[in-house]
């Protein structure tokens, strides 16, 4: 995220039903351009999905909007635009399910993640029950 980026969240599903918030980062700073590591490694079996929910604040009230007034931003990799992304390193449990692992992940990048509005008000109403301690400083 640049600017714009306000709020980042990234819960896991496990096949179970059971979540893992991975990582909330609950007042984003552009300076924050890093990679965070967890102290443990959080295993996350076979069918487990990731879901990541980013907050833009495009407003004239976001004190680190850069354009007085506000201007449409799109997607791009310059400062003056806006992205985000979730890179996750991982170490499979077998090294045969590795290149299944990489193609999953792959593919993500080249097929369109769209969810429906009931999907969207599903992980929404999900984000509330997130707690303190679930927040990255």
């Amino acid at each position: 995220m640049h600017f714009l980026g306000r709020e980042f969240i990234s819960i896991a599903t496990l096949p179970d039903g059971r979540e893992i918030p991975l990582v909330r980062i609950a007042d984003w700073d552009f300076r924050w351009q890093n990679t965070f590591a967890y102290l443990e490694p959080v295993h996350l079996p076979a069918n487990s999905r990731i879901d990541t929910w980013i907050r833009y604040d495009n407003s004239a009230e976001n004190p680190q909007n850069p354009a007085t007034p506000p201007r449409t931003v799109t997607w791009g990799w310059e400062t003056g635009d806006e992205m985000s992304e979730l890179w996750i390193g991982f170490v499979p449990d077998a090294q045969r399910d590795r290149d299944r692992i990489v193609r999953a992940s792959e593919r993500s990048w080249y097929e369109s993640a769209w969810v429906g509005r009931e999907e969207i008000a599903r992980l929404l109403a999900r984000l509330p029950e997130l707690s303190e301690s679930d927040t990255v400083r």
